[in-house]
């Protein structure tokens, strides 16, 4: 049997391709989720690894594979500081 797959990096750093599919528009749609274990907070620049959850999907436009358009979506990863409010 033949396969008629072909595989492009997308050559992001820390992220894994979770699923990619065709939406009903025709367009490449590439699911990705960060591999990082923690951020620095915004307010005091602490080390932050207290998972918190995940923020609403964004979407964005990438390169075109063989003119059809592609899309990466991924959901931020939230952590919390024990630090700062909110």
């Amino acid at each position: 049997m033949m396969d008629n797959s072909i595989q492009i990096p997308l050559d992001l750093p820390d992220v894994r391709i979770l699923k990619v599919s065709k939406t009903k528009e025709g367009d490449w749609l590439i699911r990705v989720e960060s591999t990082l274990k923690g951020t620095n907070c915004r307010k005091c620049g602490r080390k932050l690894t207290q998972f918190h959850g995940y923020d609403q999907a964004i979407r964005l436009r990438h390169l075109p594979i063989f003119e059809q358009p592609v899309f990466i979506e991924l959901r931020p990863k939230r952590y919390k500081c024990p630090d700062c409010r909110g």
